[in-house]
């Protein structure tokens, strides 16, 4: 079977295609009119109508797919409230504040471009609206003090850099500019190229390939670099020009192998694969400043540097560092590829305001708001160690819709989470990124307050909500059950439940808690407490995509909340992997699963003594905020935090979600059927859905190593194995431990998950059903949400229920991946799951004997539907 491959999740969802999408006015006509019929008969209401999108396909069919993700990717990190300001500095060939403008028509952008002759010709090609291009020296725009939300520098610095004769006080007096005409609470986004470490050598190892001339272009790699090695220029070597390099024997035949800095082996990784790019930029320097340098400089200025962090742009690696070389470093240690760019995220926030969380110091007082409840397990004899904090907490997410169906969601900005900032402890920061510890989530509220109502009556809703937060409910609006889920079953005595409530439009956009009746669970530790601040919800998912809010619950409660409204999101997501169908026997029988979790099993026993897997802490993390107008730092408050980390393992485990098709070309994946205390203690049964966990060793410290790993792991070729989303805490508010998940394809039986316990395989279009029965891990709910978004119905890792594609050889409008859809995944409205077990056991009972064929059901523009039509959900989002 040949192989397949999951979607270019950009470049559909933006109104793109592969297909030539030039078509005449009259054919874009009768597609739209095509759409909005197929849209009529679907149950999903579209956050993004069809003119809309047509429109947008229209506006981007003449930009590249790289540079369409660009300015989704940049987007991705602006949080801002409708109808924003956003300035693009350096602004280069205007193509991605092209996509930004498109994609946001509700902000308003202004590019600044650097040369004047290219103004017009920018405005005629792309200015409209919201969108306008102009000079440096025609604007005062940045000169006017706190009037501009965002800002955004896309590989601009270094040419500030560059062209001031290497001046690192110009990249200050730009930087001192920009952030001076933020708004207070505006962001400064930069994504640029960082210094490697300074004064270090590297190895890197090529293929000798002959070189087909003395020009450029036609130069071998090898020679290239020796090339460029006598011609680039730098702040170092203005006159003189070139680096050191020196040529080594080489290790293996049919290979070349060079000693340089590090710093000119990642400018010549950057440049070698534009030949007329590097001959041009010669007198450019790309790295100019570390990691540790661009914080400073931010920092200097008064900004909260709310997030950095490494990027690898996958197509950047695959294109220009896959199979092309190694490094290595002096002592032969295998390097990861290098980063391809580097993000920071500045926020401008008054003086005196927190800026940054760490760990100061260890006490010696032990712990007293945690504590470890040993227990056996019965069958084995295992001991397992359980921390709790003697807390039921009760995720509670208001939200609205919007008279253009955009779901609203409101979030607790700023939460103080201080053990993102913890000092390494065995294991380090492999993933390369750090928050400032003013994290967004759902509101906590404790569950013993929310208990009374549960099942009360919209009026005592009302009151209750109005008291606690201030905002105004809407008529009728009742409580919903969302997702319950488990941090850790085995190794945290907590699970998170989740209530909806659909506020009215007239609702303030931020609501200051401290002001309000409410109380966090944990209380209020340090001097920032936080805001209630509304969000679009699909702003949230991007964010959580790129890694920015490192959150695997959020995520799955607004995928169901989209579900629960028949709203429909969109997904940016993509995932390279391999998959091949084969015939899968170890299938997963929810009937036997059902009838089990129905028993009241009990499968441990509390014991006396500890089996020492989990190590108990206590630090003082300090509050910091600036003074003096600018970078001096003061302390604004402290507090002794209890935590733990794991004994035997490092704070970064891997998570894994096996994938294949069975013969049927039905996307399945691999669960395991697991016992923990927790799940018994809340419901006297511990079985719950699991997927293979994955310590990784101390010795893994970038995310390259981190996949050979699982490769190796499971027996696998590296191709199989591919990242599914970005890495998030555990449970943030107990342990520093991340969560880096992965998707393996399961290759005709080649892998080997001896060592993970692999139960059974499932229809990925189940998982949302098997949440709804049975409560879940919660790595494994943010896993199924972006595996459920990146298999979008119109890839070639769509089900075998794929949707109607009549639409593909035209402008094919884009299938977006939603929550909820008839033919992909059922509803996990927690209302509408099955009464009792006999239900379930009868679906499965007609699905084992059911023929192996594949699906004939309906596609989505053909599916029945017996529930409420779209209008009705539009025009009563409250109702119960």
């Amino acid at each position: 079977m040949a192989m397949k491959n999951l979607k270019d999740g950009h470049f559909m969802v933006s109104g793109g295609s592969h297909a030539d999408t030039d078509k005449a006015t009259s054919e874009r006509a009768e597609q739209l009119k095509e759409l909005e019929r197929k849209s009529a008969n679907d149950m999903l209401v579209d956050t993004v109508t069809p003119e809309q999108r047509v429109a947008r396909a229209e506006l981007l069919q003449k930009v590249s797919k790289s540079t369409m993700k660009d300015g989704w990717f940049t987007l991705s990190h602006l949080l801002l409230d409708d109808e924003a300001h956003v300035v693009d500095v350096g602004c280069g060939d205007g193509k991605i504040a092209h996509v930004m403008a498109t994609l946001k028509p509700e902000w308003r952008f202004t590019a600044i471009a650097d040369d004047k002759d290219d103004i017009d010709a920018l405005n005629a090609e792309f200015g409209r609206e919201n969108l306008t291009y102009v000079h440096a020296k025609d604007t005062d725009i940045l000169d006017t003090p706190n009037s501009v939300d965002a800002i955004v520098s896309s590989y601009y610095l270094h040419k500030i850099y560059s062209n001031g004769a290497f001046n690192i006080q110009k990249v200050r007096q730009s930087l001192e500019k920009n952030f001076t005409a933020l708004k207070p609470r505006g962001y400064i986004f930069i994504r640029d190229y960082a210094l490697p470490n300074d004064n270090e050598f590297v190895l890197i190892e090529m293929k000798d390939d002959p070189t087909g001339g003395y020009e450029v272009v036609d130069m071998s790699e090898a020679d290239l670099l020796l090339w460029f090695s006598e011609h680039a220029r730098s702040g170092d070597s203005l006159h003189t020009g070139g680096f050191f390099v020196e040529e080594l024997p080489p290790r293996f035949p049919n290979t070349r192998l060079f000693r340089l800095p590090y710093k000119w082996a990642y400018e010549f990784i950057l440049r070698k694969d534009n030949r007329e790019k590097i001959e041009r930029d010669l007198g450019r320097e790309y790295t100019f400043a570390t990691h540790r340098e661009f914080q400073r400089e931010l920092r200097s200025l008064g900004a909260r540097l709310f997030y950095s962090a490494s990027h690898w742009d996958d197509d950047t690696v695959k294109k220009t560092m896959q199979n092309k070389f190694r490094l290595y470093k002096e002592d032969g240690t295998a390097l990861g590829h290098p980063e391809t760019s580097y993000i920071l995220l500045g926020q401008k926030v008054p003086e005196k305001t927190s800026v940054r969380f760490q760990e100061w110091r260890q006490t010696r007082n032990a712990p007293s708001s945690i504590k470890i409840n040993p227990v056996r397990d019965i069958k084995t004899g295992e001991v397992l160690d359980v921390a709790t904090r003697h807390l039921e907490i009760t995720e509670l997410l208001p939200y609205r819709v919007s008279e253009d169906n955009r779901l609203k969601v409101y979030l607790h900005e700023s939460i103080p989470r201080s053990l993102v900032n913890t000092v390494p402890r065995n294991g380090t920061n492999i993933d390369k990124r750090s928050w400032s510890g003013h994290m967004i989530e759902a509101l906590a509220v404790n569950s013993e307050t929310l208990a009374p109502y549960r099942m009360a009556k919209p009026p005592a809703i009302k009151s209750f909500v109005k008291k606690l937060i201030d905002l105004d409910v809407e008529n009728g609006a009742i409580l919903r059950d969302g997702p319950s889920t488990y941090p850790d079953p085995k190794t945290i005595d907590e699970r998170f439940s989740t209530r909806y409530v659909c506020v009215k439009d007239s609702n303030p956009k931020s609501i200051e808690l401290i002001k309000t009746k409410y109380e966090p669970p944990e209380g209020y530790p340090f001097l920032t407490t936080g805001n209630l601040r509304e969000y679009d919800a699909q702003s949230i998912l991007n964010a959580i995509a790129v890694g920015l809010l490192p959150s695997g619950r959020l995520e799955s409660q607004i995928l169901i909340l989209y579900n629960f409204l028949n709203l429909r999101n969109e997904s940016w997501s993509e995932m390279p992997i391999a998959l091949t169908e084969m015939d899968v026997k170890e299938k997963l029988n929810v009937g036997d699963l059902m009838r089990d979790v129905a028993e009241d099993k009990k499968m441990f026993a509390p014991v006396k003594h500890q089996a020492g897997n989990l190590k108990l802490l206590q630090s003082v993390f300090l509050e910091e905020g600036h003074e003096d107008g600018g970078g001096g730092m003061t302390d604004l408050s402290s507090r002794a935090q209890d935590f733990f980390v794991h004994e035997e393992t490092t704070q970064n485990v891997a998570i894994i979600m096996p994938m294949t098709r069975n013969l049927s070309g039905e996307v399945l994946v691999g669960l395991q059927v697991d016992y923990a205390p927790v799940p018994e203690r809340f419901k006297g049964n511990g079985k719950f859905i699991n997927l293979p966990t994955v310590p990784l060793p101390a010795h893994i410290d970038n995310m390259d190593s981190a996949k050979r790993y699982i490769a190796q792991y499971f027996q696998t070729d590296l191709k199989f194995v591919g990242t599914m989303g970005e890495p998030f805490y555990q449970h943030v508010g107990m342990t520093p431990q991340k969560v880096f998940p992965f998707a393996i394809a399961h290759n005709k039986g080649v892998n080997k998950y001896k060592s993970s316990m692999l139960t059974s395989f499932t229809p990925l279009a189940k998982i949302w059903n098997i949440c709804a029965l049975i409560d879940c891990l919660e790595s494994f709910l943010a896993k199924a949400s972006r595996c459920l978004q990146t298999a979008a119905m119109d890839s070639e890792l769509a089900l075998a229920s794929k949707p109607t594609t009549e639409l593909a050889a035209g402008l094919q409008f884009p299938k977006v991946i939603s929550s909820y859809d008839p033919n992909f995944a059922s509803s996990s409205d927690f209302s509408n799951m099955p009464a009792n077990t006999s239900e379930v056991q009868a679906e499965t009972s007609q699905e084992e004997n059911a023929p192996s064929e594949k699906d004939d059901r309906p596609s989505q523009g053909e599916a029945e539907t017996d529930g409420p039509s779209e209008s009705y959900y539009r025009n009563n989002p409250s109702v119960g």
